[in-house]
C-alpha cells in the first residue's frame, strides 16, 4: 500500500479524479479538559488504476463505510475527501421532528402571552 496524505487549500483544486473508497480503522482522542482538542479521525483506502493508497483524514465516518475519494489524477498519493460524499450516514429525522415540536412550543407561548396582555388592558 502507498502511503497518501489528505490536501486541503488549493491543492483540492488538484483532486479531480472521483473514485470509491472505504473507511478501513477509525481512531477517536477525546480531552475531557479540552474538549476543542478532541479528535476523529479514520485510515481510508483506494485504487487508482490497480495500485492500493490509503491515508488518515479527519472526517466522522464510521468503519466500513463507502466514501467517494476525490485524488489528483498526477499524483494518485494526494486525495481529498468532502463531508457530503460519505456514504451510509444516518438521516435523524427525528431531528425535524424536534426542530418543529419547540417551534410550536414557541408560537403557543407568544400567542398565550399576547392574550394575557390584552386580557390585562
Amino acid at each position: 500500500m502507498i502511503e497518501a496524505h489528505n490536501v486541503g487549500g488549493r491543492a483540492k483544486k488538484r483532486c479531480t479524479l472521483a473514485v470509491p473508497g472505504i473507511v478501513t480503522v477509525t481512531r477517536c482522542k477525546r480531552r475531557i479538559n479540552d474538549p476543542a482538542s478532541s479528535y476523529h479521525k479514520q485510515f481510508v483506502e483506494y485504487y487508482v488504476k490497480g495500485e492500493q493508497y490509503g491515508g488518515w483524514m479527519f472526517l466522522y465516518a464510521q468503519k466500513g463505510e463507502t466514501m467517494t475519494v476525490h485524488v489528483n489524477p498526477d499524483n494518485p498519493a494526494e486525495f481529498f475527501v468532502y463531508r457530503k460524499d460519505i456514504h451510509g450516514r444516518k438521516k435523524r429525522p427525528w431531528l425535524i421532528v424536534i426542530s418543529v415540536g419547540v417551534l410550536l412550543w414557541v408560537v403557543f407561548l407568544l400567542v398565550y402571552t399576547a392574550i394575557m396582555i390584552v386580557s390585562i388592558i
